[in-house]
């Protein structure tokens, strides 16, 4: 949708993906979907919601390691 030209439509599927993003069980199918979407926002020129994510990203691989005592 963003390279269309539809920005507003596809900021929102992007915001829709994130919220389902954030139910996944998986940490790193979790991480890796939020890249994905880090790369969309990218596209989009949105880089520090890009960061964000990327940030999110990285903690849900960090998670399990604090977890487990890593």
């Amino acid at each position: 949708m963003a390279r269309t030209g539809h920005k507003d439509g596809a900021l929102a599927q992007l915001a829709l993906a994130e919220t389902e993003a954030r139910q996944v069980s998986k940490p790193h199918l979790r991480a890796t979907v939020l890249r994905k979407l880090a790369s969309e926002h990218i596209a989009l020129g949105a880089k520090p919601h890009a960061r964000a994510l990327l940030g999110q990203a990285e903690a849900a691989i960090a998670a399990p390691a604090r977890v487990a005592g890593v």
